[in-house]
């Protein structure tokens, strides 16, 4: 790491040709809060966004894995695991070597467990039977039901819906 006071006094008598400033970055991280765990999530450096006159150190804890963009003002990261991460970024001056150092806590929200309540018979020969998605987690609701399967009847095939329920009736 440089020595990057703000100001260099060259001589003990200062004259306007004694001082220089020395450009100090100062990065700031733009990023989502939250992200749930395995999949992507993308934060940058907004302020100076010039790999030609800095390098771009990230790394990140917890279990994640930089995907892509390591030496870049913004990088791709997954999280194996949920819980608060940190992501860090040093962004050094390639002139002075001065660097400044920056981090963003992140969330890594578990993914939902879901299941399906009175799955047999999927649809009756007779009558209705009403189909129910259950879903545990410790992130808030509400949740996108996207439900899949060959049963006209059920009215399921591409379709996603905020209802947690299907009725699928014999006709």
């Amino acid at each position: 790491s440089g020595d990057c006071s703000p100001v260099k006094v060259a001589a003990d008598i200062m004259t306007p040709r004694d001082l220089y400033a020395v450009w100090m970055p100062k990065p700031e991280l733009n990023g989502a809060d939250a992200v749930c765990k395995d999949a992507e999530y993308t934060i940058s450096e907004t302020v100076i966004n010039n790999a030609s006159i800095c390098d771009y150190e990230w790394s990140v804890d917890g279990g994640g894995v930089i995907q892509s963009g390591q030496g870049t003002p913004s990088i791709t990261v997954t999280w194996s695991t949920d819980g608060t991460k940190t992501v860090t970024l040093k962004v050094t001056d390639k002139t002075t070597g001065c660097d400044k150092t920056v981090t963003k806590e992140v969330t890594v929200n578990p993914l939902p467990v879901a299941s399906i309540d009175n799955v047999e018979p999927l649809c009756p020969t007779v009558g209705s039977t009403t189909v129910t998605a259950n879903v545990s987690s410790s992130s808030a609701s509400p949740y996108t039901y996207d439900w899949t399967g060959s049963d006209a009847a059920l009215g399921l095939t591409n379709t996603t819906s905020n209802d947690a329920t299907k009725t699928c009736t014999a006709t």
